[in-house]
C-alpha cells in the first residue's frame, strides 16, 4: 500500500497501463497477419493434392461466336441510336395534336334507382347506362359514382366534395307528404289534357 503512496509508482503504473490499451488498439504488423493465413492455407491444399481430384470441367458453348458477322455488324450496331425501353409509354402519354378542345370537366349532382335502372345528372344532363355526354359513354352507375369511358381511358366521376351523396353545406328540401304528391301529380296530370285540347 506504501508503493500506491509513492507519487512515482503511481505515474509508472498509469504509464504502463495506458500503454497496455493503446497496444491492444493497435493493428497488428503485416507480417504477422499474412504468416497466419499461409500457414492454414498450406495446410489445406496438402490434403487435395493427395486425393488426386480431376480438374473442373470447362463449359463449351453450343456454337461458337461468329467473330466475321460479329466485326461486319459491330459499326451498325454502335451507330443504331439508343433503343428507349419508355418510348411506346412517352407515345402513349403525349396529347393529341389534332384534339383541339380543352378538357371537359364532368359534374355529378345526381343519382337515382328505380325498377326501370338506375339515372344520374352530369353536367346538367339526366343520363343512364349507355348513353354518351361530352364524347362519353357511360359504362356503370354505381351508389356514389359514375364510371364513363371512351376510345382512350376510363373516367370515374364522383359527387363534388367527396364521395358522399350529399355536398358539403347543402340542405335537402323537406319532401312532401304523400297526399300532396298525389294532388300535385293529378293537377299536372290536368293541366296536360288542358294543354292538349282535351277535357275530362
Amino acid at each position: 500500500m506504501k508503493l500506491l503512496q509513492n507519487p512515482i509508482a503511481v505515474v509508472v503504473l498509469v504509464i504502463v497501463a495506458i500503454a497496455l490499451v493503446v497496444s491492444s488498439f493497435r493493428p497488428k504488423s503485416k507480417s504477422a497477419r499474412v504468416a497466419r493465413p499461409k500457414a492454414t492455407v498450406t495446410a489445406t491444399t496438402q490434403p487435395d493434392a493427395e486425393t488426386n481430384t480431376p480438374p473442373p470441367a470447362t463449359i463449351k458453348p453450343e456454337r461458337p461466336i461468329d467473330l466475321a458477322y460479329v466485326e461486319e455488324h459491330a459499326r451498325e450496331w454502335m451507330e443504331a441510336p439508343a433503343r428507349d425501353p419508355f418510348f411506346a409509354y412517352n407515345l402513349m402519354k403525349q396529347p393529341n395534336p389534332q384534339a383541339t378542345n380543352p378538357p371537359v370537366r364532368l359534374v355529378l349532382t345526381a343519382i337515382w334507382r328505380q325498377s326501370g335502372g338506375a339515372f344520374a345528372v352530369i353536367n346538367g344532363t339526366v343520363c343512364t347506362e349507355g348513353d354518351k355526354i361530352e364524347g362519353f359513354r357511360v359504362e356503370r352507375i354505381e351508389d356514389d359514382r359514375v364510371i364513363l369511358e371512351n376510345n382512350e381511358w376510363r373516367e370515374v366521376v364522383r359527387f363534388p366534395g367527396g364521395a358522399g351523396n350529399e355536398l358539403p353545406g347543402q340542405e335537402l328540401p323537406e319532401q312532401p307528404e304523400p297526399a300532396a304528391a298525389v294532388g300535385n301529380d293529378s293537377s299536372a296530370v290536368a293541366g296536360r289534357q288542358n294543354r292538349n285540347g282535351t277535357s275530362t
